[in-house]
């Protein structure tokens, strides 16, 4: 339902949080999904925990709801309220 293709690391010049352009390590990243499924939204925890992951693997917590908030199918939410 879903694929990314990630492009291989490369060093490039990029600008720090101070303004100085510094050499950094940069790569694309292209993620697509079958509307059918869903709409966009339901990719967005997908994509928060790339980044996540990508910025700090040694840190990343895929548990932590605050960051990677769940965001379910519209049709999990309705089978839910349906059995409630």
């Amino acid at each position: 339902m879903g694929i990314f293709c990630v492009g291989k690391i490369e060093k490039k010049p990029i600008c720090d949080e101070n303004g100085n352009i510094i050499v950094g390590d940069i790569s694309h990243i292209v993620g697509s999904g079958d509307h059918r499924y869903g709409d966009a939204i339901i990719w967005k925890p997908l994509f928060l925990a790339l980044k996540g992951y990508m910025e700090g693997p040694d840190t990343f917590d895929p548990t932590d709801l605050k960051k990677y908030p769940e965001n379910p199918h519209y049709t999990e939410l309705a089978a839910k309220e349906k059995a409630q």
